[in-house]
């Protein structure tokens, strides 16, 4: 089965559905200023994209963005290929949400967007995206997507945040098929 790559394009087309009719915001446009995080400030990103094969790290949200696609959609082929048995989907979700939510793109709504990405992940993979069917999903959230978080960084906590999302959504399952018996 092959699966489409996901471009930044349709990165950009998903934040401006998400974000459309938002009052001060640009949306599908990567940012060019300083925003605030919920604990820090992220400064603008550099103006200027590393040169291909330069060996270094790439800078600027627009190359960051492409080297987290780019990742994320060599490693959903080689799952894909590899009948799942080389990657856990949970953290293939998680990575791709922790890489981009790490670069905040847009002005707004990356926390959103990362949620979708995440959820899109999933699905690609040819799982289901486990929603928030509980109260504190909110929380267990934003403590995973927040930076400082060890050796780890954001993909552990997003990862946990995953699966238990999905444990949820799946004992309500069960339990709504015990009640409809």
């Amino acid at each position: 089965m092959a699966i489409p790559e996901l471009t930044s394009a349709e990165l950009k087309a998903t934040h401006r559905i998400m974000m459309w009719g938002a009052a001060g915001a640009t949306p599908g446009e990567y940012r060019t200023t300083t925003i605030s995080a919920p604990s820090h400030v992220v400064a603008p990103p550099a103006a200027a994209d590393v040169p291909a094969g330069s060996g270094s790290s790439p800078t600027g949200i627009a190359a960051g963005v492409e080297a987290a696609l780019g990742r994320f959609n060599r490693s959903l082929a080689l799952l894909v290929s590899a009948g799942r048995q080389l990657a856990d989907v949970n953290l293939l979700a998680a990575s791709l949400a922790a890489e981009v939510y790490a670069l905040r793109p847009f002005p707004h709504g990356n926390g959103r967007l990362c949620r979708l990405l995440a959820a899109y992940a999933l699905m690609a993979a040819g799982d289901e995206a486990g929603g928030d069917p509980f109260p504190e999903a909110m929380r267990h959230y934003n403590d995973g997507s927040g930076d400082g978080h060890g050796n780890g960084g954001m993909v552990v906590p997003l990862a946990a945040h995953i699966l238990e999302c999905r444990h949820f959504a799946w004992r309500n399952y069960v339990r709504n098929l015990r009640y409809q018996q």
